[in-house]
């Protein structure tokens, strides 16, 4: 192996380790007139691209063969997506061309983040592993966050400043007890625990090297992810399990994991759900989400073509029925719409077709699945991709956020190579 492969393979796996850290530097702010910033229409430029650019020019330079582009059709449409996407930005109402074009760059660098992957610059096993490393490490700083109730000091990496003096931090109310919830190095809560459900179900297909690694791992993944105090992370995590758990259940020495598992998951659902008060129509997470959507359709009537990529706060007053408070200007918390009042009906149909695409390839690849490994491997993809779309349905970081769309990059990416060939992808051991 050259200097330069291991060069390449060494910085690109750093930039999947560092997803979680928010290390940034805010290189642009979009005008727009509220008098803070607002984190939705900034451009920051993070360490996680820097180690990627360096990975993507050292690639290209060393690169001899033809470059691949994974399963044809997942190429196309992930192309399509970002042509509709950089389309949205030149149809927008907001004429801002610096704006426009940084936020251009960043589409480019996803497609740069595919093509790595599905040129196996790593293999998806060891991506896999980075990944469930990285999440191993957020998972016990989420831990330790929760155990002493502050952050741990580690602001060099990007953790929030957790106290209980900080305004507007994430926080379990139950009555005059307050909980302040597990962060990680993230913005929020609520991404720590979607990125944990992914990394659990990687969990699934990794090849541990030592005794007992996996089930420690799994561990600690499983108590960050409780940590995390996620509603929509658990729910989406307990339907993966209720999922396997009906493929495999006659497989299962022990049934008392599964129903263990399914049982401490719907606990700690109900506790939340009660500790926000049994009328959901006093929920402040759901009122929230209400609202949201109820902008989504303003926004989307006014501006049928869309608003433009990742524009959607700056035009949420034109849109909002209700005054709204700084913390108010976020995205809507559900992807697909989010696609509507950005990329109009056009991106709408390729976010519903990108779900479906995963979904059908991996599921019409059963006649070539003969072994009983592919199979597995095949159905873990697809709770991955169920549990994806449920967190999509209730959240917006994974459009919104960087690390929330290269979360997205990478399975969409492995997806892709295990669709056009499932024999060489993800080797696991079994437990």
């Amino acid at each position: 192996m050259s200097r330069l492969n291991k060069l390449t393979k060494f910085f690109f796996g750093l930039a999947i380790f560092t997803l979680p850290l928010q290390i940034n530097l805010l290189v642009f702010q979009a005008e727009w007139g509220r008098g803070f910033i607002n984190p939705y229409t900034s451009i920051y430029f993070s360490i996680t691209e820097l180690l990627l650019l360096i990975a993507g020019i050292l690639f290209f330079i060393h690169a001899k063969r033809p470059l691949k582009t994974g399963h044809k059709t997942f190429f196309l449409l992930l192309l399509g997506l970002i042509l509709i996407a950089s389309g949205s930005l030149l149809l927008s109402p907001y004429s801002d061309p610096t704006f426009h074009i940084l936020l251009f760059i960043k589409l480019l660098e996803l497609m740069l983040f595919y093509l790595l992957i599905v040129n196996k610059v790593l293999r998806p096993k060891d991506i896999l592993e980075i990944l469930i490393a990285s999440m191993v490490f957020q998972a016990l700083l989420a831990i330790f966050q929760v155990s002493f109730q502050h952050s741990l000091g580690l602001s060099f990496l990007g953790e929030p400043n957790l106290s209980t003096e900080t305004a507007h931090i994430a926080r379990l109310t139950l009555g005059d007890l307050t909980i302040i919830r597990g962060y990680g190095t993230f913005s929020h809560p609520n991404i720590l625990g979607g990125f944990l459900v992914v990394s659990l179900l990687c969990s699934l297909l990794f090849s541990p090297h030592l005794k007992h690694e996996r089930k420690i791992f799994i561990l600690i993944q499983f108590l960050g992810l409780f940590a995390t105090f996620s509603r929509s992370a658990l729910f989406a995590f307990m339907v993966a399990v209720i999922i396997i758990t009906i493929w495999y259940l006659h497989k299962i020495k022990s049934k008392l994991i599964p129903i263990g598992l399914i049982s401490l998951f719907s606990i700690e659902l109900l506790f939340l759900a009660i500790s926000r008060g049994i009328n959901i129509f006093q929920d402040p997470a759901f009122l929230e989400r209400l609202e949201g959507y109820k902008s989504a359709f303003n926004m989307f009537l006014a501006h049928p073509f869309g608003v433009g990529f990742q524009h959607f706060t700056l035009f949420l007053d034109e849109a909002s029925s209700s005054a709204l408070m700084p913390w108010d200007y976020q995205p809507v918390h559900n992807i697909l719409l989010l696609a509507l009042t950005e990329a109009g009906i056009l991106g709408l149909i390729l976010a519903i077709a990108g779900i479906l695409l995963a979904i059908t390839k991996l599921h019409k690849k059963r006649k070539r699945l003969l072994t009983k490994e592919r199979l597995f491997k095949k159905r873990i993809l697809m709770v991955i991709v169920l549990a994806l779309f449920i967190i999509s349905m209730l959240d917006h970081y994974l459009l919104t956020l960087d690390c929330g769309r290269y979360l997205l990059i990478i399975i969409f990416a492995i997806i892709s190579v295990f669709a056009k060939n499932p024999r060489h992808v993800l080797p696991i051991k079994k437990f």
